[in-house]
């Protein structure tokens, strides 16, 4: 049975699992062992099948137990694993052997398909268009469904339908339906479509915050319903446009429903663009469905002028340099050719000129530095001053002189006009002609209503045309007219594009009334208009003439406001004040009351004085402004006062709280002063808001007019936070915000809304915040009472951010073994986290590409499963040995937006180990919670892997020199450490070792020796009973057998005493010891042992041929099985002793395995596909590999996994390989295409902290130009080309009777044929070439006739043709002949007899404990919660261990 009916077509094999009964139904518990016969029947027409068994070994899947033992004699177990490659139906029949019992099950085989767009909303009558979004190999392709086998169905016809049966869906009614994908009677696919009305339009501007005049635009309508979600528009929606404003927008053109439209300002100004549902499906809409959106078009930036010129007069000038289109900009300097510091620029535009050069200038805007404008300052000495006219003038008319200094340009060689001169004034004279002219300007504001005490001053408000006088008067004061007026330059200081000139360059002339309709001019007027923009600017008007200057001061005030109108106020007292607020105008007010009554307006604030309660009317008049407004105050006697706020409040948070009065009429009014409070507990008003201080409650009441309000409870709760602040999301992403503290739900209900950026993501009440386009949004959290009022509010921040910059990483690059560290993938902005809300979640892939180097978890539980491959968007990795963890990464499905959504990558993490420490004459290490107990006289030393600086802290207990030696002297405490620093690595180590220095008061005898030897250690201890270290004790026996004393294999224990003919039975024995001059002993009854063993002494990395299968190991030897021989391997390179057993036999096998003293490659020339490395030890002449030739051939074809790795550089690879018939081991180049050219590469074997590097020579082979000659031919030659290198290395091989006569050349060798002896038959010529590692062979035909010469001879020439068919009949007349003698003799009856030892090879201890589960990805979360080997929770004994080569008595 399965849980999955369905496979998906290309995808991971899934697991299949059979589960039986019995006849009452009970479930067996494991069908371990029991073969299976599985078929797989095609229900639809075709030869190919569609759905494959899939063997375990052939995948990483982790098989269950008894799987692999069924597959090599090519059983089917329990389970199975089913791959599918053909879209369709099939029927899978399971059977037991020889049996009627049988099970199937039906399995559809279909694509991985999804429908896009998953979810959408239409309008109704208008149409979408579904496509699919298909997975196949990893990748995405999108596909019309017609180009597919698939087809759509809808199931609610009444809101929308297949209009033309394929993938093109019509809305019909307000409602939401599915749209289904489906492939017969299956579903495959399915996506939510949604019709609702449209409400609104919103229209989008790209750039949005920046139009510039003749660029061209963007404008993005879309449609929303009445929630605010948006419409997908499609081909029956017509949306136009209009364009309004001063910029006189052109809309250039648009898609076909009017939703994307490009667009372009002519002019500078504002613009508003209307977007309006005109109809869908050709029906014009009756409702009003529109949106619009204002934006402001600027002129293009540019320098005022493009150049210019500067007189320079040897003083210092500050000129400042004007720009046209935007503001605010930024000046910069560009190409500075002036001497140093001649012309420098400010960022204000401000260019001091201090001597002669030029300048290159830059304006660029401050927000958007890509507007930019580039102009050009010079300043020279001025060469020519030149004065020109227009040659006529006018009586009574002013008449201008241009005069203007020239130079001449540096580059042109022209003339030019300087623009800036502070030459000061030019003297003209008039040598003869009329006099009256212009000498003065004066200009005169217009009447005020008040008294405004304010000097000459004009009034501007928006909206408001304000006329200004304006008198031209000679040199003796006489006021002069004519009928236009001087030619007048206005100007306003400091500019301000909010003020406007009715004539911006001359006067307006107002005709005397008495010549009327003769056009008298009587004076002259200036018309100044101010716009919104300009309120608060205060400055001067100036009008200029040739000959004279004049200002007015003037200032832009907002129109007057009195707010409120009409007010309802409690009587206090006789004196009201804050009854309405005054804004506006010129700030000097007067008010008019009625009879008695006195009123004021002070600081923004009406106040008046009255007699007693009742209705006043009161008129404020701008004192500058003819402006007005009426205001009613009507003053109640207070008849209660109530405390309105919220009844909680958090710590930390304010709420308001205000004071409510009832007058007389039941009507609430209006205090003009602010309520007197008492408050009690843990709440404070401050600034008219109650705040919480603690938890708790608190008590409030308020008065005013003299009446107290009843007494109000507040509770106190902890701050409202939301849970997390900030955040970052894809788009596509969702997030669950959560909050903290605040009110109880039974007093306040939380609501989450988007307040800035609604539009980057969709936010429910909930706080399900969902990520739509980039962008950054606010979100409050706001917790409100019964009565709507708020109690507490928080603020998150969201930025929905694109999903770029995909990359691994690591917490660290250095690792201490056995230390977990966390490993995870992230985008720029963007944690594992937050790329885990995507929907679907990312498919991440981590492997470690040597599983023996470190494990996988997903998540901080350790399950004690190894694994090598884990899925999820973060794991941790703990290494296993020191060494370089490589780990590939593999990203699929990374959301729609994403920069890539498939992406593959490495990381790489140093694995370095902790301070090895051991004592010498030691094989156990030290951990850091170990005690060393020695005694006294004692000395041991210690030792440390990579070789560190000793510390002691001891109060003259013990010494400790430089080389690690240690030598006790009296009893006590100490502590030593062992420290390290590695530059390379920038890793700091220590190792702390606390150190005992005790007198012995007894000991105890323990066995010591070799496995197949009886011998004992006496072991010192103290007190306490803990193990004294004294490798100088004396030690005796008083022993009924013989003994004699020897070193302990482990120097460090001292001497132990070695038992000969000690049987089984044993004797009672007396020990006693020597040390630190205290005697003590013990007695004890020894036994003998009758085990047999053998002994080898080897270094890690050789390789030991054991005799038999069967064989277990302990960690540290790697077992291979071979044809009954077993191929030991020592996989670590420490000191130690290894005892191998054979299950079921009392044989053992010991290793003992001593220090590596030389790791290095053999010198000499080697072929790239085997470079021999030597790994040796000192007193060691045999190795690496301790086989007999026969043991070799029975190892043939097993592959050996070898603890060092082999390294060179791309585009070569490098394993490590072992030559089991040279009986040697090193590394081989492994080509990523043939080799055509002869180069030289770098190969290094490295392991654990052994490394060695060569210089290898990668040769393209050798060839022959034929395979086969005749010595019959005229010249039976052969030639050999290749590289000159390989050639020199090249040996011959001869078949008898045969010799060779070669040729060299500098790029062949002939070879020439001959014959020694007369011969008949087939011989041979083997071409070894060393340096390529090839053996080719010529086959040479001796060409000799058989049949010629004797009778033999003819004979055999008659019989050739028939030679095969006489041995077959032969063969078959023998075969008969035996079956009929076994079939004469009788039958033996033999009784039972224990089954002989297993010959299945035991499982290989796996690198990693791999935690698999079967489902449909070997990865997949979603499989069985039972791990391979049972409940993770409860530590399984030997017996069921999956490291444990005991077999269960089912497989026997």
């Amino acid at each position: 049975m399965s849980t999955t009916w369905k496979l998906y077509l290309e995808e991971a094999p899934e697991a299949f699992e059979v589960v039986a009964y019995d006849d009452d139904g009970n479930t067996f518990s494991t069908l371990e062992g029991v073969s299976f016969i599985w078929n797989i029947d095609n229900l639809v027409d075709g030869d190919d099948p569609l759905v494959t068994l899939v063997r375990w070994r052939d995948t990483d899947y982790e098989p269950p137990q008894g799987v692999t033992e069924l597959e090599a004699v090519g059983l089917r177990s329990y389970t199975v694993l089913l791959y599918g490659q053909g879209m369709g139906e099939c029927r899978v029949t399971v059977c037991l052997p020889d049996s009627e019992i049988c099970t199937d099950f039906s399995l559809h085989v279909v694509a991985s398909v999804v429908l896009t767009p998953a979810m959408a909303t239409i309008a109704p009558g208008d149409t979408l268009r579904y496509k699919i979004v298909r997975a196949r190999a990893g990748r995405l392709t999108i596909q019309d469904i017609s180009e597919t086998l698939y087809y759509m169905r809808v199931p609610e016809t009444s809101v929308a339908f297949l209009e033309d049966s394929v993938s093109l869906v019509t809305g019909t009614e307000i409602g939401t339906t599915n749209v289904l994908l489906m492939s017969g009677m299956t579903e495959v696919a399915s996506a939510t479509l949604i019709v609702a009305e449209p409400h609104s339009i919103k229209v989008k501007l790209r750039p949005a915050e920046l139009l510039i005049r003749g660029e061209p635009f963007l404008i993005h309508a879309i449609v929303l319903d009445k929630d605010g979600h948006a419409l997908t528009a499609g081909d029956k929606v017509l949306i136009r446009l209009t364009a309004e404003g001063e910029a006189n927008v052109d809309l250039l053109s648009s898609t076909e429903n009017g939703t994307l439209t490009d667009a372009v300002a002519r002019k500078a100004g504002p613009l508003t663009i209307t977007a309006k549902l005109y109809s869908i499906a050709g029906k014009v809409l009756n409702r009003k469905v529109e949106g619009q959106v204002s934006a402001i078009a600027i002129d293009p930036l540019e320098v005022v002028p493009p150049e210019l010129y500067i007189a320079w007069t040897d003083s210092i000038q500050e000129i400042t340099l004007r720009h046209r289109g935007g503001v605010p900009v930024i000046w910069t300097e560009t190409e500075p050719t002036a001497s140093y510091n001649a012309l420098t620029l400010a960022p204000t535009g401000v260019v001091t000129v201090r001597g002669t050069g030029n300048i290159g200038v830059r304006v660029q805007l401050e927000k958007y530095h890509h507007v930019t404008a580039f102009g050009r300052v010079l300043s020279a000495p001025p060469e020519l001053v030149q004065v020109s006219s227009t040659g006529h003038a006018r009586v009574g008319r002013p008449h201008q002189l241009h005069i203007a200094l020239t130079a001449t340009h540096p580059v042109t060689g022209e003339l030019y006009n300087f623009n800036i001169c502070n030459c000061g004034t030019f003297a003209v004279s008039l040598l003869e002609g009329p006099e009256p002219h212009v000498s003065r300007i004066r200009l005169e504001p217009s009447e005020t209503p008040g008294n405004c005490s304010e000097g000459p001053k004009v009034w501007l408000r928006p909206g408001h045309e304000v006329t200004v006088k304006v008198a031209l008067l000679d040199a003796i004061g006489r006021e002069l007219l004519d009928e236009r007026g001087p030619k007048v330059t206005w100007d306003v200081k400091p500019h301000h594009i909010g003020i406007d000139y009715k004539a911006i360059d001359r006067l307006l002339v107002e005709s005397h009334p008495d010549y009327d309709p003769v056009p008298v001019p009587f004076k002259y007027y200036q018309i100044v208009m101010a716009s919104e923009q300009a309120i608060g600017w205060s400055g001067a008007l100036i009008a200029s003439i040739p000959d004279a200057t004049a200002s007015i001061q003037a200032k832009v005030v907002a129109p007057l406001r009195v707010e409120p109108l009409k007010v309802n106020i409690a009587w206090e007292a006789e004196t009201a004040s804050n009854i309405a607020t005054v804004t506006g105008g010129s700030g000097r007010y007067s008010v008019e009351t009625p009879a008695g009554v006195s009123g004021f307006v002070q600081d923004g604030s009406l106040g008046m004085s009255v007699p007693a309660p009742g209705n006043y009317d009161l008129i404020i008049t701008d004192l500058c402004v003819s402006e007005r407004q009426l205001i009613e105050v009507t003053i109640e006697e207070v008849l209660s006062v109530e405390v309105s706020t919220s009844r909680a409040v958090c710590v930390g948070s304010c709420v308001p709280i205000i004071a409510l009065v009832k007058g007389v009429s039941h009507r609430y009014l209006t205090a003009t002063r602010s309520p007197e409070w008492r408050v009690s507990g843990n709440v404070n008003i401050k600034e008219g808001t109650i705040c919480g201080l603690k938890e708790g409650s608190g008590r409030v009441r308020a008065s005013l007019g003299g009446v107290w309000s009843p007494e109000v409870e507040i509770l106190v709760f902890p701050p409202l936070k939301i849970i997390p602040e900030k955040a970052r999301l894809p788009p596509g992403a969702r997030l669950q915000l959560r909050h903290q503290g605040g009110p109880p739900s039974h007093l306040a209900s939380l609501q989450y809304k988007a307040v800035s950026g609604v539009n980057y993501v969709e936010v429910s009440s909930i706080g399900s915040v969902h990520g739509v386009s980039l962008g950054k949004s606010g979100i409050k959290l706001v917790a409100t009472d019964v009565a709507n009022v708020e109690m507490a509010s928080a603020l998150s921040e969201v930025e929905v951010v694109p999903i770029s910059g995909l990359r691994v990483r690591a917490a660290t690059q250095t690792l201490l073994v056995g230390n977990p560290s966390p490993v995870w993938i992230e985008a720029i902005g963007l944690t594992a986290a937050s790329l885990g809300s995507l929907s679907p979640v990312p498919r991440v892939t981590f492997s470690v590409r040597d599983p023996a180097s470190a494990r996988l978890y997903t998540s901080h539980v350790d399950d004690m499963l190894e694994r090598s491959v884990a899925e999820g968007l973060s794991v941790r990795v703990v290494p296993l040995k020191a060494g370089l963890i490589t780990i590939d990464v593999r990203v699929r499905n990374m959301g729609q937006v994403a920069e890539t959504r498939s992406w593959d990558s490495t990381i790489e993490i140093l694995a370095i180990s902790d301070i090895r420490t051991s004592i010498e004459g030691l094989t156990k290490e030290l951990s850091t919670s170990d005690r060393i107990a020695i005694t006294p006289g004692s000395v041991i030393r210690l030792k440390t892997l990579p070789r560190s600086n000793w510390k002691a802290y001891t109060d003259g207990v013990f010494e400790l020199t430089t080389n690690g030696e240690i030598k006790a002297l009296t009893p006590g405490y100490g502590v030593i450490v062992a420290q390290h620093n590695d530059e390379r690595n920038n890793v700091y180590r220590e190792s702390v070792i606390h150190v005992e220095v005790a007198t012995p008061h007894y000991c105890t005898a323990e066995p010591s020796g070799e496995e197949g030897e009886t011998a004992v250690r006496l072991v010192m201890r103290n007190n306490v009973g803990r193990e004294l270290l004294a490798p100088d004790a004396n030690v005796s026996v008083i022993s009924p057998i013989p003994a004699h004393v020897r070193r302990a294999t482990n120097s460090a224990f001292g001497n132990e005493i070695l038992l000969a003919d000690l049987d089984s039975t044993g004797a009672f024995m007396v020990f006693q010891g020597v040390a630190s001059g205290v005697t003590v002993g013990d007695e004890v009854w020894v036994t003998g042992t009758d085990m047999r063993s053998d002994r080898v002494v080897a270094i890690g990395g050789w390789a030991i041929c054991l005799e038999g299968v069967g064989w277990r190991a302990p960690p540290g030897v790697t077992l291979h099985q071979g044809s009954g021989v077993t191929l030991a391997v020592l996989s670590r390179d420490v000191s130690a002793k290894h005892v191998l057993r054979m299950d079921r036999s009392t044989n053992i096998y010991t290793v003992h395995q001593i220090p590596i003293q030389k790791f290095e490659f053999v010198p000499g020339e080697w072929p790239s596909a085997m470079v021999p490395l030597s790994i040796e030890s000192s007193g060691l002449i045999s190795g690496p590999l301790l086989c007999v030739e026969d043991q070799k051939y029975a190892l043939e074809g097993v592959q050996v996994e070898l603890p060092f790795k082999c390294r060179t550089k791309p585009p070569h690879t490098a394993q490590a390989v072992l030559d089991i018939a040279s009986g040697q081991l090193g590394c081989s180049i492994i080509p990523t295409s043939p080799i055509t050219e002869a180069s030289e590469v770098e190969l290094c074997a490295e392991w654990d902290v052994y490394r060695t590097c060569t210089r290898v020579l990668v040769l393209p082979p050798i060839k022959v130009s034929s395979n086969t000659l005749s010595l019959g031919e005229a010249n039976p030659i052969f030639s050999i080309t290749g590289h000159p290198l390989a050639l020199k290395s090249i040996r011959y091989a001869v078949s008898p009777g045969l010799k060779i006569e070669p040729n060299v050349k500098e790029n062949e060798i002939n070879v020439l044929v001959k014959a020694e002896v007369v011969a008949c038959g087939i011989g041979w010529v083997i071409v070894k070439s060393k340096l390529t590692a090839q053996d080719v062979r010529v086959e040479v035909d001796r060409e000799c006739d058989m049949t010629c010469g004797t009778l033999l001879g003819a004979v055999i020439s008659l019989m050739m043709p028939y030679l095969t068919t006489l041995v077959s009949i032969a063969a078959v007349a023998a075969g008969l002949l035996f079956l009929q003698t076994k079939m004469q003799q009788k039958s033996n009856i033999t009784l039972n007899k224990e089954p002989p030892p297993s010959v299945l090879p035991p499982e290989s201890t796996p690198p990693l404990n791999r935690s698999r589960t079967w489902a449909r990805s070997p990865y997949a979360s979603s499989g069985p919660s039972v791990p391979v080997y049972g409940d993770a929770s409860v530590l399984p004994d030997n017996s069921f261990s999956p490291n444990s080569t005991r077999m269960h008595s089912r497989f026997l």
